[in-house]
């Protein structure tokens, strides 16, 4: 999981750098009425405790409530309360729920009418909601994720990204991508972090339609010269995600020369054979041939599997080569049945021709061979009209045989006839043409 960032807003960055005793002396604070009520019982304890860190991180947080606050000038002064709640605010820090929830009936217990302060009571829910939100997550329970958000709303989880990236992910994992958009969108609109709106991002990237994905990236800060260069250090994973959405039909901002030409440099030096083979999709549906060639090479030469190949072949046929490609695609025949079929479609129309090519018997025998083995109709009928062409009718009987049992179909059944008819065998030829007559009525 990454690691949660806590980004101040921009209004405070100045004030944010320096300590904030400093912060207390440089001015006074807006007048009560002005403001909202801030429960300042978490800086106070963390100040009486002498944590710096944790002072900063509460200061930014209640600043971000309201701007115009200042800590209090008797913040590292004051001395605690006899209500203090130090105890409590210590098991909060160690995750002891329990502990918390049995330490308040004691002390209501011993002085009736005692609460907790509202901050506390509101960390701690914040608290138990993330942990149980990151339990689900680990869990794969997504509705369970989904339903807790509904009912608690965004309030606690507004300036975690770590919790919106999880529910955001909940809700695409339902197949509510506009819920998980907008979930996205208020990531990039209040939080400054320039890591975190990365990380947004990327996790959009893997979970929702790239057509949302660049309505966030247009969401993204211009420099002083007005460039879009806030994503610029992700900019492989986009256009990686831009080719994929175009590789499946989904909508997508086109990849530009530039854009393809900086992801072939990188993609080269890393030799990922998916990577590289990625490349080479895009070039085959754009039908730029030589591209998906060069690229298919390179992904098979660096470890690139079965479909790969195919992809070769398949690039192989149309450039012509399909003599190529049927070396190819028998290679590869045994880790993926898609080769043995694009291998059996590729000879199957010469050897369907009433005057077929020359074939070698070695081809032939291997392509007798991946048919067997497959129970290819297809093929079984291809090798039978191959025969019965070259008159040799007994051998055409036994291969149409085959392909009736395995693909009965017209051509097929046709030929099957035929054969019959040509060995003078009349009583099975009638017994065919009366079976398929009103089946096939060639």
């Amino acid at each position: 999981m990454l690691r949660l960032l806590i980004a101040p807003t921009v209004a405070i960055l100045p004030a944010l750098a320096q300590p904030v005793a400093v912060l207390a002396a440089e001015g006074q604070a807006a007048p009560a009425a002005a403001r909202p009520h801030l429960d300042e019982t978490a800086l106070r304890y963390y100040a009486s405790q002498g944590r710096r860190d944790r002072v900063e991180a509460e200061a930014r947080h209640l600043a971000r409530l309201d701007p115009s606050w200042h800590p209090p000038a008797d913040l590292w002064t004051a001395r605690k309360s006899r209500d203090d709640e130090g105890p409590l605010w210590t098991l909060y820090e160690q995750d002891r729920f329990a502990d918390i929830d049995q330490a308040i009936a004691l002390r209501q217990a011993e002085q009736p009418g005692w609460q907790p302060s509202d901050d506390l009571r509101d960390k701690i829910r914040t608290k138990q909601l993330r942990a149980r939100v990151v339990a689900m997550s680990k869990a794969e329970q997504w509705p369970a994720i989904v339903e807790t958000f509904r009912s608690s709303g965004i309030g606690w989880a507004r300036r975690d990204a770590e919790a919106l990236w999880i529910i955001a992910e909940a809700y695409a994992r339902e197949n509510d991508c506009a819920e998980a958009y907008v979930i996205y969108v208020s990531l990039l609109k209040e939080h400054d972090d320039t890591d975190e709106r990365r990380a947004t991002i990327e996790h959009a990237i893997r979970l929702i339609p790239m057509a949302m994905v660049e309505k966030l990236l247009a969401l993204g800060r211009k420099d002083a010269a007005g460039r879009d260069d806030e994503f610029a250090p992700i900019a492989t994973d986009i256009t990686r995600a831009r080719i994929s959405a175009f590789l499946h039909d989904e909508p997508a901002r086109e990849v530009s020369a530039d854009e393809l030409g900086r992801f072939q440099d990188l993609v080269q030096v890393a030799n990922d054979p998916n990577e590289l083979g990625l490349i080479a999709w895009y070039g085959y549906k754009r039908a730029d041939y030589p591209l998906a060639l060069d690229w298919f090479k390179r992904s098979l030469s660096h470890g690139g599997d079965a479909m790969i190949a195919h992809g070769l072949a398949h690039t192989l046929r149309m450039m012509g080569m399909k003599r190529e490609a049927e070396e190819v695609s028998y290679a590869w025949r045994e880790p993926l049945v898609n080769n043995a079929i694009l291998f059996i479609d590729l000879l199957e129309r010469d050897f369907t021709r009433e005057q077929p090519p020359y074939i070698e018997p070695e081809r032939v025998a291997r392509y007798a061979q991946v048919v067997t083995k497959t129970e290819s109709g297809e093929g079984a009928q291809a090798l039978a009209w191959y025969a019965y062409n070259t008159c040799q009718y007994p051998q055409a009987l036994r291969w149409f045989e085959r392909a009736v049992a395995w693909l009965p179909k017209e051509a097929t059944v046709y030929g099957y006839a035929l054969s019959l008819q040509r060995m003078h065998r009349a009583k099975e030829f009638r017994d065919v043409v009366n079976r398929y007559d009103g089946l096939f009525p060639k």
